[in-house]
């Protein structure tokens, strides 16, 4: 299971063409819907055999150049995890993962769960 492109040692994870990392895809889709450009399957269809488990960072990478091309930035991002299983808190407050995937430094975003 990858959450935030950080591997999570579960047995158990959702079912996607690429490593299913529903943070990536749901901050692409946020980001992309906002500046008018589509979504995450418009861009990297699951009908397309070369993003079979591709990492979903890759994704947020080439929203984040969509949007500088369009003088769109990223000011800040705020998410929150949900899951029962895997606990999440402390693996957010050490991992840098998806801001830094993006080119973010630590400390930019704000990444939290709700299983403490």
């Amino acid at each position: 299971m990858i959450v935030g492109g950080i591997e999570l040692p579960f047995d158990k994870g959702p079912a996607g063409h690429s490593d299913g990392d529903v943070l990536a895809h749901a901050l692409c889709d946020a980001l992309l819907g906002a500046a008018g450009l589509g979504d995450i399957g418009t861009h990297f269809p699951d009908t397309d055999p070369k993003w079979k488990g591709a990492n979903s960072l890759i994704f947020l990478e080439h929203a984040k150049e969509l949007l500088a091309e369009r003088n769109f930035g990223i000011e800040h991002v705020d998410a929150v995890v949900i899951l029962e299983k895997p606990k999440l808190g402390h693996i957010f407050r050490r991992c840098g993962g998806i801001g830094q995937g993006a080119g973010r430094a630590a400390g930019e975003d704000s990444f939290e769960s709700e299983d403490e």
